[in-house]
């Protein structure tokens, strides 16, 4: 089951919550994942993006990897290598926004 995005969460540039299903995002992950890629065969809702980059944040059906930050690489095809598209996984929104949301904002906020 995909969890919920919680309420306390507040966006902060440059993540921007999605205004539609993702499904365009989710599409595209599917068609880059090799089988060798730790999302391979799981369940993911695209829930927001970086607006200066084609980072995507995906919600999973995995317990033991329940975030996944993921550059797509827009091929619109299979990668060869399972580095491909780059995946950093989370295990709770907690995590998510300590080491990526947090860190994203001041860099891009050119603070600190």
């Amino acid at each position: 089951m995909l969890q919920e995005i919680p309420a306390q969460i507040e966006w902060l540039k440059p993540w921007e919550l999605l205004q539609d299903s993702g499904e365009r995002l989710v599409n595209e992950l599917q068609k880059e994942l090799s089988c060798d890629h730790a999302l391979h065969g799981v369940a993911v809702v695209a829930v927001a993006h970086r607006i200066d980059r084609d980072d995507v944040l995906f919600a999973t059906a995995d317990p033991l990897k329940l975030l996944a930050v993921v550059h797509l690489t827009w091929k619109g095809r299979t990668e060869r290598d399972a580095r491909w598209p780059c995946t950093t996984l989370f295990h709770d929104w907690q995590e998510w926004v300590e080491r990526c949301l947090l860190p994203d904002h001041r860099e891009y906020s050119g603070v600190g």
